[in-house]
């Protein structure tokens, strides 16, 4: 739904390199022998969610200066709720579900379990 070339190859390596930090994350906290902390591997995946919620905000915000979601508000949160009509099969609780869970860990310092950053 992105018109602009340039910013659809933006997005495009910014959701692949949030596959790419995913997927390392994943193979370097399985390796056999290597032992990390629980708290470390939340960590870890904690980081990922940040990741992906920032290149998801990147998205939007480029849909909404595109004018695909009309919406003139500043707030991530109410422009994903603007973006309700013109994006119809997103699971938007989900959605907000995990922006609000980057929010605890980019803002209130609340780190969440990893198995609560894959869903």
């Amino acid at each position: 739904m992105i018109t602009c070339p340039q910013a659809l190859l933006n997005a495009q390596a910014g959701w692949e390199a949030v596959r790419l930090a995913q997927s390392s994350v994943k193979i370097n906290l399985n390796s056999a022998g290597l032992q990390t902390s629980h708290e470390f591997k939340n960590f870890a995946y904690n980081l990922v969610l940040v990741f992906a919620y920032s290149v998801l905000e990147d998205v939007v915000r480029q849909l909404q200066h595109e004018g695909t979601i009309p919406s003139q508000r500043k707030r991530f949160k109410d422009v994903l709720e603007d973006s309700r009509s013109v994006l119809p099969g997103c699971d938007f609780t989900t959605v907000d579900e995990g922006r609000e869970r980057r929010n605890d860990i980019a803002h209130r310092r609340v780190h969440i379990e990893r198995a609560d950053c894959r869903r």
